[in-house]
């Protein structure tokens, strides 16, 4: 199973979802322990018929 905590997430992916700009960001956004593994999701549901 992977791992699902924050700093496990790599720079590149947190850069891409706006939690960071770049390494530095990312790496205080780690060290912050900032969500503590509490994430948010869209969801969209589209009927198929």
């Amino acid at each position: 199973m992977p791992e699902r905590l924050p700093q496990a997430i790599e720079s590149l992916q947190l850069i891409e979802a706006g939690y960071c700009s770049d390494e530095a960001g990312c790496q205080f956004f780690r060290d912050a322990r900032t969500c503590l593994g509490h994430f948010s999701w869209d969801v969209v549901f589209k009927r198929g018929y």
